[in-house]
């Protein structure tokens, strides 16, 4: 997901985009590079940088959907960063 050119057309109080920054929970962005349905640079990373902290961006080589060798690593490592890892 990200932003596009459409949002200027919601209203600001449906308008995501002000939403963005009251987000405080950690966030985890996950995009491919060759995403065919969001540009990184003119979509994701412009949503990504309106994210408030704690957040990371990981850009994967591949399209809109990342392979569970790649999402699977990732997700849990931010999990375990984020919310502590689990033992036993």
């Amino acid at each position: 997901t990200g932003i596009n050119r459409r949002e200027g057309r919601f209203a600001a109080p449906a308008n995501r985009i002000h939403f963005l920054p009251r987000i405080g929970a950690p966030k985890l962005m996950l995009h491919g590079r060759y995403d065919e349905d969001t540009s990184l640079n003119a979509e994701a990373e412009p949503m990504f940088r309106l994210l408030p902290e704690p957040k990371r961006l990981e850009v994967f080589e591949g399209a809109h959907v990342a392979p569970p060798e790649i999402a699977i690593p990732t997700i849990t490592g931010w999990f375990d960063e984020t919310m502590g890892r689990v033992e036993g």
